[in-house]
C-alpha cells in the first residue's frame, strides 16, 4: 500500500504542478533531429527542445536543414540545426524564439548532413530531453554500415555487454540460464549473460511476442535496414518498462525519415565450408507535407554447419549440424500521417516467416545409434498504432494500442521413435496512453514529468507430443518519471530523476519498483552519474505452465560411479510450475568525460552491482555431477518408486531412449535439471570505452575500444556456499574487450576489429586418462574482422550512389579453444568447444552490393 502511495504522489505531482506554470527554456536537452526540410525539422526540434519557435512558413519552404543527434544546449543545437539554411534567431525571450531569413548567410550549406554530438539518448527516459543518469550505448546507423553485418542479432552479439550464448543460433541449450531448445534458431539480446529473460527487447519502444517454445524475442526477424539505430541500456529498468528488465533494455529504433528506395544484395560464407548465406533486401521511403512512409522486405537463407566439416567437433557423430539450415522473410512498415499541426497517428507493422532444419545423432545404449532430425515454421506479426497530440503547457500525450503474435510448429523425426509434432503459439495483447512535459520551473532550471498507464495480456497455446499447455495473464500497469534540476551556477549542474511503476499480475498480484538517479555535469565536459532500483521479472507462462519433460537414460550416460548396463537415471527438463518471482536490486556509478581541448575524444566508465534474488537458472551439465557438491541439491539418489511416479505423473512427457523396458526398480537417480529458483546470484561488473575521431590530410579516422570486466557469484540453496559461475565453460566470460579503427577517404572506408574473449575453466567433470579431472584451463579466444567499402557519388550514371562492401569476419580463421572431452550439454559428447562463447564458423567472407535509387 505504500508503495502505491509513492506512485500516486509521482503522478499526482506532476499534475497538479502543471496547472503551476508553463514550458520553460531548459539548459540541456537530447535531440534526435533527422536532415530534412525546415517546415519539419523546425517543429521537431521545438517539440525536443520544449521551447516554442516562430517563423513564417514562406520562409521555411524549399529549406533543407542539417540533421543533430545527441545532449546538447538547446541554443548552441539550434545554431547547429540552422546553420547554412540562411535562417537566424530574430529575438529570444527565454520562451519564445522568433527566426527569420537572412541574405548572404556566411554559412556554406555543405557541410555534413548530420552533427555528431555524442551517442543518441533515448531509451532510459520517459521525458523528451531528459539528461540520462543509466549507462546507455547507441550502435547507430554508420557504425552498423561499417561492421559489416547482416542480421540484428550479430550486431548485438558483437557488444561486450551481451552474451551470445543461451538462445542463439549454435549456441546449445547448456548452461544454467539457458531457456529450453532453441527450436528457431532465434537470436535473441542477452545482456549480462542473465538470459534473454532478464533483458527487455523493445522495438521503437513496444513489446513484441515471445518466441515458441523458449519464450523469448527472436530478434533476428527484424530487418537490419529498417534499423535506423539501437539504443542499449545496461541498467535496471523495470521502474519505467515493468517485468524483464532487469539487465537492461535494447531497443531498436526504425528509420522513419527515409526518402528514395535502396536495394541490397548479400552473399557470403565460411571458407571451410558450410554456412553459406544470401540476402536481399528492398528498401523504400516516402516523405510527403504531413507524413512518412518507410517499407522494408528482406529475404534471408543460411545453409546449415555440420559438425563434420570442423576438426574441433570431428568426434561427433556424422550428421550433426552446429549450425541448422534456415529460411526467412521479414517486412517491416513505419508510418505517420499528420492530422493537424498538433496531433498525427502513426503505425507500424511487422511479419516475419521462418523456416529451420537440423539434424543430430547421439549414442545413448551402444551400439544403437539415435538420430532425430527437426523442422520449425515460424510466423509472427506485430502491429502498434496509435495517435499523440502536443497538449497545451508543452505537454505530449500519446496513446497506443499493439497486438502481436508468434506461431512455432516443429516436426521431430526419428529413427527408433514415431515422429511427433510440436506446436507453441504467443499472443500478447496490450495499450498505453502517456503523456509528459514541463511542471514548473526552479531556481536550477526545469521541472518535468511524465506518467502513463496501461493493460497488457499474454496468453499461450501449446502441445507437446500428447501434453496439451494453454495460460493466460493479465497484467496492469501505472508508472510516473520526474526530472529535478537542483543546483546549476553556469558551470556545473546537478538534477536527480526519481521514477517508479506499480505493475499488478493476475497471478503473482501487485510489485512496485522505483528508482533514483542521479546526474552532475561541469563545462569542462565531465559527466558523472549513479543510479539506485529494484526490478522484478515473473516467471514466464511457458517456464510455469509449458513442457516439463523427464527422460529415461543409462545411468553410465551421467557417468555414476560403478552403474551397472542396467541401471537407469531420469533427466528432468523444461517447466517448472512451482517457481517463483525473480527481484533485484541494482545500482551504477559512472563517469563520462569529454574534454573541451581534445575535440573528438569521449571516455566512459561505470561500475554495476546486481543483487538478484530468487534467480530462475538451470542445473547446468548433468554429465559427471553425481559427487560435486554445488550440485547436490538437484540429484534425488536412489529414490523411491513414489517419488518417481509422483515425477512421471501427467503433465510430465515421458521419453525413453534406453532401448529397454523402462522399470524404475533400476532407477539410481533423478537428475532436476529444469528451470529452478536458485537462492540468489550477486552480479558485478566494469564497463569501459573510449572513442576519438579525428581527421588528416589522408581522410577521417575513428577509433573505439570497449572493455567488459563481469562476475556472477551465485547461492543454489539457503545455507549453501557461494560459487562462482561466470569463468567457466557454459557461462559468460569474466573478461570481453572489442577495439577497432576505422578509416573513410572520399569513396573508400575501411575498418580493422579486434574481438577479445577471456579464458574459462572447464569443471564439467572430463575424464582425463581415466580420472576426474574438474578444472581444465580453456584458452582465450581472439579474432580480427575487417571490413572494406567503396561508394560512388551522384553523378556515375546508372552507378551513381552505389556501394560495394567486403566483409571478413575471423581474419585469421582461429578455430574455436578446445575443450576437453565436452558433452555440450547434449549429452552426445565429443563437442570439442564452448559454443556458448566461441563458434565454429571460421573465417566468413561476405560481399554486400547496394544502390540508392
Amino acid at each position: 500500500m505504500k508503495r502505491r502511495t509513492r506512485l500516486a504522489l509521482i503522478c499526482s505531482g506532476a499534475v497538479a504542478a502543471l496547472s503551476l506554470s508553463t514550458a520553460a527554456l531548459a539548459q540541456d536537452r537530447v535531440f534526435d533531429v533527422p536532415p530534412q526540410e525546415a517546415v519539419r525539422a523546425i517543429p521537431e526540434f521545438a517539440r525536443q527542445a520544449g521551447v516554442q519557435i516562430i517563423a513564417p512558413a514562406d520562409q521555411l519552404r524549399g529549406v533543407r536543414t542539417r540533421g543533430i543527434r545527441g545532449t546538447r544546449d538547446v541554443r548552441q543545437a539550434l545554431a547547429e540545426i540552422l546553420r547554412g539554411t540562411g535562417l537566424t534567431v530574430a529575438s529570444d525571450d527565454g520562451r519564445t524564439i522568433i527566426l527569420r531569413r537572412v541574405e548572404n548567410d556566411p554559412d556554406t550549406p555543405d557541410q555534413p548532413d548530420v552533427v555528431s554530438i555524442e551517442d543518441v539518448i533515448v531509451t532510459g527516459s520517459r521525458i523528451r530531453g531528459a539528461p540520462p543518469s543509466s549507462p546507455v550505448r547507441t550502435v547507430g546507423r554508420e557504425e552498423i554500415d561499417r561492421s559489416g553485418y547482416a542480421t540484428t542479432g550479430d550486431v548485438i552479439r558483437s557488444l561486450p555487454q551481451a552474451f551470445s550464448g543461451n538462445a542463439n543460433p549454435g549456441a546449445f541449450p547448456i548452461a544454467g540460464t539457458a531457456p529450453v531448445n532453441n527450436f528457431s534458431a532465434a537470436s535473441t539480446a542477452d545482456l549480462r549473460g542473465l538470459g534473454p529473460g532478464a533483458t527487455l527487447t523493445l522495438l521503437n519502444g513496444r513489446r513484441i511476442a515471445y518466441n515458441g517454445n523458449a519464450n523469448i524475442v527472436d530478434i533476428s526477424i527484424i530487418p537490419l535496414p529498417a534499423v535506423q539505430r539501437v539504443e542499449i541500456l545496461t541498467d535496471g529498468a523495470s521502474s519505467l518498462y515493468g517485468s524483464d528488465a532487469v539487465a537492461g533494455v535494447v531497443n531498436f529504433i526504425l528509420r522513419d525519415n527515409y526518402e528514395g528506395a535502396e536495394t541490397t544484395l548479400r552473399i557470403g560464407g565460411a571458407t571451410q565450408g558450410g554456412a553459406s548465406e544470401r540476402q536481399i533486401s528492398q528498401l523504400f521511403g516516402i516523405d510527403w507535407s504531413s507524413g512518412q512512409l518507410l517499407f522494408n522486405a528482406e529475404y534471408y537463407q543460411q545453409d546449415s554447419l555440420s559438425a563434420d566439416q570442423r576438426d574441433v567437433s570431428k568426434d561427433l557423430r556424422d550428421p550433426y549440424s552446429l549450425i541448422p539450415d534456415q529460411e526467412r522473410i521479414s517486412a517491416m512498415l513505419v508510418a505517420n500521417q499528420d492530422l493537424s499541426d498538433r496531433t498525427s497517428l502513426f503505425v507500424q507493422a511487422l511479419y516475419a516467416e521462418k523456416t529451420v532444419e537440423n539434424v543430430a545423432t547421439y549414442t545413448y545404449a551402444a551400439p544403437t545409434i539415435y538420430e532425430v532430425s527437426g523442422k520449425t515454421d515460424t510466423t509472427q506479426y506485430g502491429v502498434t498504432a496509435g495517435i499523440r497530440s502536443d497538449l497545451a503547457g508543452g505537454w505530449r500525450g500519446e496513446l497506443a494500442a499493439t497486438v502481436s503474435q508468434n506461431r512455432e510448429d516443429y516436426l521431430e523425426l526419428h529413427n527408433i521413435f514415431a515422429p511427433y509434432a510440436v506446436y507453441f503459439e504467443n499472443d500478447l495483447k496490450g495499450v498505453e496512453v502517456n503523456a509528459e512535459g514541463p511542471v514548473f520551473t526552479l531556481p536550477a532550471g526545469q521541472v518535468s514529468a511524465a506518467f502513463g498507464a496501461g493493460y497488457r495480456e499474454e496468453t499461450l497455446d501449446a502441445n507437446f507430443v500428447s501434453s496439451a499447455q494453454s495460460g493466460a495473464r493479465d497484467i496492469s500497469f501505472l508508472y510516473g518519471e520526474m526530472q529535478v534540476p537542483v543546483y546549476d551556477d553556469g558551470s556545473s549542474s546537478v538534477a536527480v530523476s526519481l521514477s517508479g511503476r506499480q505493475e499488478s499480475y493476475s497471478e503473482f498480484g501487485d510489485v512496485f519498483n522505483p528508482k533514483l538517479g542521479v546526474v552532475f555535469k561541469s563545462d569542462v565536459g565531465l559527466k558523472l552519474r549513479g543510479t539506485w532500483g529494484e526490478s522484478f521479472r515473473a516467471p514466464t507462462l511457458f517456464q510455469i505452465q509449458g513442457v516439463r519433460r523427464a527422460t529415461l537414460y543409462n545411468a553410465s550416460t551421467f557417468r555414476v560411479p560403478g552403474a551397472t548396463a542396467s541401471q537407469t537415471a531420469i533427466y528432468v527438463t523444461g517447466a517448472n510450475p512451482d517457481l517463483q518471482p525473480e527481484h533485484s536490486t541494482s545500482w551504477t556509478i559512472g563517469a563520462d568525460y569529454s574534454p573541451r581541448d581534445l575535440s573528438g575524444l569521449t571516455l566512459n566508465a561505470t561500475y554495476y552491482e546486481i543483487d538478484y534474488q530468487n534467480r530462475i537458472v538451470g542445473g547446468g551439465n548433468a554429465v559427471g555431477i553425481w559427487d560435486n557438491p554445488a550440485f547436490q541439491h538437484r540429484i534425488i539418489k536412489f529414490p523411491d518408486v513414489a517419488i518417481i511416479n509422483a515425477l512421471l505423473a501427467p503433465p510430465t512427457v515421458f521419453g525413453n531412449v534406453t532401448g529397454r523396458t523402462y522399470d524404475p526398480a533400476q532407477v539410481v537417480a533423478i537428475f532436476q535439471v529444469n528451470q529452478r529458483n536458485a537462492q540468489s546470484q550477486a552480479i558485478r561488473g566494469v564497463d569501459l570505452r573510449a572513442t576519438y575521431d579525428w581527421s588528416t590530410s589522408k581522410g577521417d579516422f575513428s577509433a573505439f575500444g570497449d572493455v567488459s570486466w563481469l562476475t556472477i557469484d551465485q547461492v543454489d540453496t539457503p545455507g549453501a556456499a557461494e560459487r562462482r559461475v561466470s569463468g567457466y565453460i557454459y557461462y559468460p566470460a569474466e573478461y570481453k574487450a572489442r577495439a577497432g579503427l576505422s578509416w573513410t577517404s572520399g569513396a573508400f572506408a575501411a575498418t580493422g576489429v579486434v574481438n577479445y574473449v577471456d579464458g574459462s575453466i572447464d569443471n564439467s567433470g572430463s575424464f582425463i586418462g581415466g580420472a576426474v579431472n574438474r578444472d581444465v584451463p580453456v584458452s582465450p579466444w581472439t579474432t580480427v574482422d575487417a571490413q572494406f567499402s567503396y561508394s560512388t557519388g551522384e553523378d556515375a550514371g546508372l552507378a551513381s550512389n552505389v556501394r560495394v562492401g567486403l566483409s571478413i569476419r575471423n581474419l585469421f580463421d582461429k578455430d574455436p579453444p578446445s575443450v576437453t572431452d565436452s558433452s555440450g550439454g547434449s549429452l552426445s559428447g565429443g563437442l570439442g568447444f564452448d559454443p556458448q562463447n566461441a563458434s565454429a564458423l571460421g573465417r566468413v567472407v561476405s560481399l554486400t552490393l547496394s544502390k540508392a535509387w
